[in-house]
């Protein structure tokens, strides 16, 4: 299920056939991933790794990595931020997660609304400490839940989210989250309703527990109509397209992309309690008004972004 977006981009190019099978596309992704292979999975020590192979040049606001004939260039404040935000990373593990998310090179999967200053804001403002979606090239909270818990985990990752309600670490320490998915529609229809029993589980327990959700625009959707008609919706806004801003994080690369989006506030505990109803409310149109503020920003220099 987590792993629709990855197979549709390989679909689109052309190393997975359209026309493909269930069996056969987990056969070939077990294939890139290395997961079937047995000698990989019984090894005691990890493979050595020829570093007269590795290059990493140091550019004004760039880390250029270079492994045998592949190349990536990180942001230095990305790279410092996957070395150093769970674990230190070593060599192997860094290099580990490169070639991995290799399979995404400037695909659609590493984009996120605004920029790092809004997740800070609503950080604070709604006590967030976690995304439900990231990977190691995007990621801003210090736990996040990601497609390869087994290069990603020393970077803060829970795993998929579609087990994080099974994740005893999380139901103890999580306070809120962020809810960015990728845009593939089965799967937002799939882990909206998993916001919604995150919600009725701190619920329960009598959390306050908010989730702050960024999303298309698409109003006949299923994900879409269950966050609108949740119980625990607070406040939502229609992001109009041209007017907000969009942040490719491993690369620092920001600028108006235009399409419609949309804003959803959710909270455990608010639709019993009018007063911290109230609160909400108003925290979510200063981020409103700050999400606004920087579109013109952008809209005035002209940044746009139509790839």
């Amino acid at each position: 299920e987590e792993f629709r977006k990855m197979i549709s981009e390989l679909r689109d190019k052309k190393i997975l056939v359209k026309n493909m099978g269930i069996s056969k596309i987990t056969e070939e992704l077990a294939k890139i991933l290395y997961v079937a292979d047995r000698k990989y999975q019984e090894r005691k020590t990890k493979p050595k790794i020829n570093k007269s192979l590795i290059h990493m040049k140091d550019h004004d606001d760039f880390v250029e990595i270079q492994y045998k004939k592949y190349n990536r260039f990180i942001s230095k404040s990305r790279y410092h931020k996957m070395r150093t935000n769970f674990t230190q990373l070593s060599d192997y593990q860094f290099l580990k997660i490169i070639l991995r998310y290799s399979l995404f090179t400037d695909s659609g999967q590493q984009w996120s609304y605004g920029d790092d200053k809004l997740y800070e804001m609503c950080s604070d403002i709604f006590n967030i400490n976690m995304e439900m979606f990231g990977s190691p090239l995007n990621f801003l909270m210090y736990r996040y839940c990601s497609m390869f818990l087994d290069t990603d985990v020393p970077t803060g990752s829970y795993g998929s989210a579609y087990n994080i309600l099974n994740n005893e670490e999380f139901l103890k320490t999580s306070t809120g989250c962020f809810y960015c998915p990728p845009y593939v529609e089965g799967l937002m229809d799939d882990t909206a309703k998993i916001a919604n029993d995150i919600l009725e589980k701190f619920e329960k327990d009598k959390r306050d527990y908010s989730i702050l959700c960024f999303l298309p625009d698409w109003q006949d959707a299923g994900f879409f109509k269950t966050l609108m008609t949740s119980k625990y919706q607070v406040a939502n806004k229609k992001l109009i397209k041209g007017e907000y801003i969009c942040q490719k994080k491993s690369i620092g690369k920001k600028g108006i992309i235009p399409i419609h989006s949309r804003t959803i506030l959710l909270n455990s505990i608010a639709y019993t309690n009018d007063e911290r109803k109230k609160e909400l409310e108003q925290e979510f149109s200063l981020v409103l008004k700050y999400i606004e503020d920087q579109g013109a920003e952008y809209k005035r220099k002209g940044q746009y972004l139509y790839s």
